[in-house]
């Protein structure tokens, strides 16, 4: 028990928990990530300064916002489920839930792994959606798919306590035809040391996610800036208006003034301390500009767990290609498999009718009220118009990247239809 015959023990992996057609979906749902953010990114112009970014026509940007939104509506969707399922199968002592498990490390190895994907999957919703804040888009629905995979995450993150009482029946139910081990599971449906099994995440680490499956804290991190952001953004234009909110602010300002002033009479580098002061009298920092920087750190770093996320997926899929089962040939991936690949193709489709038959009319009001939003100025990106386009750079240069958009009728009128 101790020597070869545990050795050879399969992982057991469930492969309609994360088969080949699963892992697939995955790349699908980060392409699309990955593609629209830079699109959204390069149709707006979110800056403020320097040149101009890459010009657009109007059919483009169309197309790329009537069907972000749908995209990270979608992703949500195929998100949850997926870490529901995980949260119903592992979350307790009390079975294998929905998962096909027949051994001890098949359980061990099976929630390795969703918590791996579980956790690597969120950082494309994340990377939209701090898009899509970065425009000044901040719907709650939107962040309420974010809350609900945070949850969904930290859940699916706990420490697990499997019960072999709670397993046993399971695992004879499964040997009900080994007739001649008398209908019970045999001996290597208990093997689970580690050290000694081939291909399981404590031997392989580099096999199940090494980084996902342990260290969900960036999701939770992004997540809680995304909630912050929200809240700032919703509560604090509220409280402009309450005259004790103002109160307090003239306070606190009174009281940073007055500290201020303490501090350039009190000791002896007060001459230069006002000298540098009078220097950079001129030189005021722009909150929101600093915002802007920050934010798009964040989308960096947010894009560099995207990609350590793809690559924990693609060695992960060599591993399922060491399977019979987990054969990349379509025929023989199961049903549940193809759906979760078929998922995405309604977002591409759609995408690619409003970019190349121009159906102007048919873009979705979730699209009409984010351009009207982001034409008032309410967000930091703006979207670029076909009028833009037209345009010199030297001109646009001289007067700035919004200095030759046409006014707001015209533009937001532009758009719409």
């Amino acid at each position: 028990m101790n020597g070869n015959y545990c050795a050879s023990a399969h992982a057991g992996i469930d492969f309609d928990i994360a088969g080949p057609g699963v892992v697939i979906a995955y790349f699908f749902q980060f392409g699309l990530a990955f593609f629209f953010a830079l699109s959204f990114t390069l149709t707006t112009d979110w800056m403020e300064s320097g040149m101009p970014n890459l010009l657009i026509e109007t059919g483009y940007a169309r197309a790329v916002l009537s069907s972000i939104a749908d995209l990270q509506e979608t992703q949500a969707a195929f998100l949850i489920t997926v870490a529901s399922a995980a949260v119903a199968t592992f979350l307790g002592n009390k079975g294998t839930g929905l998962a096909n498990i027949s051994t001890v490390i098949s359980w061990i190895t099976n929630d390795t792994i969703l918590r791996g994907v579980v956790a690597a999957g969120s950082y494309p919703l994340l990377l939209i959606q701090l898009v899509l804040h970065a425009s000044g888009t901040r719907w709650w629905y939107m962040l309420l798919f974010v809350i609900i995979n945070f949850i969904m995450v930290f859940l699916t993150h706990l420490p697990k306590d499997m019960d072999p009482d709670s397993l046993l029946p399971h695992f004879q139910k499964a040997a009900v035809d080994l007739k001649g081990c008398g209908q019970h599971p045999g001996p290597r449906t208990f093997c689970q040391k580690y050290k000694q099994i081939a291909l399981n995440p404590i031997k392989e680490p580099g096999q199940f996610f090494p980084f996902n499956s342990k260290y969900p804290f960036p999701v939770y991190y992004i997540s809680v800036v995304l909630i912050l952001d929200w809240a700032i953004h919703a509560i604090y234009p509220t409280l402009r208006n309450i005259p004790a909110a103002n109160t307090l602010h003239l306070l606190i300002r009174r009281a940073l003034k007055a500290a201020r002033d303490i501090i350039e009479r009190i000791g002896r580098r007060r001459t230069s301390f006002r000298k540098t002061a009078e220097s950079r009298k001129g030189m005021r920092v722009n909150p929101q500009a600093i915002h802007r920087y920050l934010w798009a750190l964040i989308e960096l770093f947010t894009f560099a767990l995207c990609i350590l996320a793809v690559i924990e997926m693609s060695v992960f899929l060599g591993v399922l290609r060491k399977s019979s089962e987990g054969d990349l040939n379509i025929t023989k991936w199961a049903f549940g498999q193809l759906v979760a690949v078929a998922v995405w193709f309604p977002i591409i489709l759609k995408f690619f009718c409003l970019f190349i038959l121009e159906t102007g009319n048919r873009h979705s009001d979730l699209y009409r009220k984010m351009a009207l939003r982001m034409q008032k100025g309410s967000g930091g990106r703006v979207i670029r118009s076909f009028v833009t386009t037209s345009i010199e750079l030297a001109r646009l240069s001289r007067f700035g990247p919004r200095s030759a958009q046409i006014g707001d009728e015209e533009e937001t009128r532009g758009l719409v239809t």
